[in-house]
This record gives C-alpha cells, sequence and structure tokens, in this order.
C-alpha cells in the first residue's frame, strides 16, 4: 500500500503508510509542522481516495473466510493514523470494471489497496486498468 499525498503537504508525493506519523513528520519538516498546527485547528477533515484492489470475487471470498474487505480496513488504518484529525474517505473499484475517476483535487491523499494482481500481467485488461489510474495518479500528484 502506499499514499500518494499532494506535493504542498509534504516533501515527498509518495510515502509508505508506516511514514504516515504525522508527528515524525512534524519534526523532520517546520513546513509540515506548520500545516499540520494549522489542519489540527480547523475542521476540515483529511480526504483520501482509496483505490479498492479486489475483484468483488475476489472481496467476497475475503468476507468468506472470514477476513475485511481491504478499503474498510485502509479507511480504519488512516483514520486512527490521522489521531485527533478527522478524516473522511471515497473508494473506487477499479478492478470490477471501468469506473469514473473523482476530481482529485478534491483529495489530500490517495491510498492503494493489494489485490492478486501482478504488474507483469500487461495484456490483462484489469491490470491496464490499475496502470491507467497509476498514471493519472502520478500526472496529476506530480503537478500540484
Amino acid at each position: 500500500m502506499f499514499v500518494i499525498l499532494k506535493q504542498n503537504l509534504w516533501r515527498s508525493s509518495v510515502i509508505s503508510l508506516p511514514m504516515l506519523h504525522f508527528q515524525r513528520l512534524a519534526r523532520a519538516d517546520i513546513a509540515a509542522a506548520s500545516w499540520l498546527r494549522r489542519l489540527s485547528t480547523s475542521h476540515a477533515p483529511l480526504r483520501f481516495l482509496i483505490v479498492e484492489g479486489y475483484s468483488e470475487e475476489g472481496r467476497k471470498e475475503l468476507v468468506d473466510n472470514g477476513a475485511g474487505i481491504a478499503s474498510d480496513l485502509y479507511a480504519t488504518m488512516l483514520a486512527s493514523s490521522a489521531g485527533s484529525i478527522p478524516t473522511t474517505h471515497h473508494v473506487i473499484y477499479p478492478t470490477d470494471g471501468p469506473f469514473e475517476l473523482p476530481d482529485l483535487s478534491q483529495f489530500d491523499g490517495v491510498a492503494w489497496t493489494g489485490c492478486r494482481l501482478t504488474v507483469h500481467q500487461t495484456e490483462d485488461p484489469h491490470v491496464q486498468r490499475h496502470l491507467k489510474l497509476a498514471r493519472q495518479l502520478y500526472a496529476f500528484g506530480s503537478l500540484a
């Protein structure tokens, strides 16, 4: 899983979940600390787009075997990592078929769950949708 944040929030546009500890990042970067102070005193939530990697069948299999749906777990992890900062999220399902990408400017970050697909399956339409989405998200983040 990785999280893409708008570049004006932190120096890096791509961070891993273990790096999403706000206090540690704030100590490492004065600009981030200032941003975090403003955010923690505002009522504006962190807005996350969560990309659910599993197909509908894969999600059903996870639930049938006692596991949770990845996007639900990520929403919970992101909320708990944010501490007292409120969060909201929207989930998209590119593996299920064509989907409409929401307005990326409405989100502060993107979290991408794992799945059974691999990037090496380049002829698989599911993988092609994920790769196209990754390019779109990277292009958007690199322009911020």
